[in-house]
């Protein structure tokens, strides 16, 4: 009698060289394992734009023709794994996913499996949105070479990701900065310079007895808040990137200061610790033109709302306001703006 190749033979073929070239089109290497494999047909390799990184992943590919899978619908569909293929995979040091390909629409899903101690889930719930195998899936394929206990490594975005706004703005600051004694509490510092007749200055923060400013006291209205002939010149970096947290968030708070300082609209609410746009004149609205990412736009940044029923009266007024925050990330300083 001749030797006959079964039909399940040859879908396994189809599946398995399907999924290869699935594969090989998302970036990734596919090598298929020896004929005595018993429930991993192939090794996956993560790559990154061609450089391979050495990061492995377990596939079992399971074909059919055409047949509908378990509850599926325009959504989703189930899939239940056997026992003893479970057994096998749950001990394996590598992640195992499991591919399943349709010849009859070329359709290609994927789920990780199981690892580890215990029974684990046989039934498999599929997304049709979500569990598509293809370059929408690189980096959570990626994402699972992490290991899932201790500190885990880095794995890159590999699917090109996607163009986002970062609203966090580098900082330039002067080379120096000045420190100088003073003898006042950061309150007498501040009722000496509110009864002065020049305007008073509030870019500055005091620890220990000492001011820091990025201005020489000397040449402003701080001059009478300080010991004019100790005042010091430092270079800028020594306390922006000081060893001690605690110099460093003092640092942040006099960053916060400045820029209170340099914008004379906006309005400091102490209780909430945000800064606010404040109001042109008494009850009316305010609006601030500005440049997004790509065109002029405008935002009406205080806002009178009036009584429904006494279209006159105002009701409360509504002002914009945002939370400063300042990061020191690695040798540069940032501002998350608004």
């Amino acid at each position: 009698m001749s030797k006959k190749i079964t039909e399940n033979q040859l879908l396994g073929e189809i599946g398995e060289t399907a999924a290869r070239l699935r594969f090989l089109k998302m970036g990734f290497q596919f090598d298929v394992r020896s004929r005595l494999e018993a429930g991993v047909d192939a090794i996956v390799e993560v790559m990154d734009k061609g450089v391979p990184l050495a990061k492995m992943i377990a596939v079992q590919v399971k074909a059919r023709h055409g047949n509908a899978y378990a509850s599926e619908d325009d959504h989703g569909f189930t899939y239940t794994l056997r026992s003893e293929d479970l057994e096998y995979w749950r001990p394996s040091n590598l992640p195992v996913i499991i591919v399943l390909y349709r010849d009859s629409d070329e359709s290609f899903y994927w789920k990780e499996l199981p690892r580890g101690s215990g029974d684990g889930e046989r039934r498999l719930k599929f997304d049709k949105s979500m569990d598509r195998l293809d370059a929408d899936a690189v980096d959570r394929l990626a994402a699972i070479t992490v290991p899932k206990t201790g500190f885990g490594y880095y794995i890159p975005p590999l699917g090109g990701g996607e163009d986002a706004l970062v609203n966090m703005l580098p900082i330039t600051f002067p080379k120096e900065m000045y420190v100088a004694p003073t003898t006042y509490s950061p309150k007498d510092a501040t009722r000496i310079l509110l009864d002065l007749d020049e305007p008073a200055r509030f870019d500055w923060v005091m620890k220990s007895d000492t001011l820091w400013t990025f201005q020489d006291p000397r040449n402003t209205v701080c001059r009478e808040i300080v010991e004019l002939d100790q005042v010091e010149a430092i270079d800028t970096r020594h306390l922006a990137f000081h060893e001690d947290v605690d110099e460093r968030n003092m640092f942040a708070h006099l960053l916060r200061r400045a820029l209170g300082h340099q914008f004379k609209d906006l309005g400091w609410d102490k209780e909430r610790g945000q800064f606010y746009f404040r109001a042109l004149a008494a009850n009316k609205s305010r609006t601030f033109t500005y440049k997004s990412s790509k065109q002029k736009a405008s935002s009406e940044v205080v806002n009178v709302v009036f009584h429904r029923a006494d279209p006159k009266k105002v009701a409360f007024v509504r002002h914009h306001a945002f939370i400063p925050r300042f990061e020191n990330l690695l040798d540069e300083w940032f501002w998350s703006a608004p």
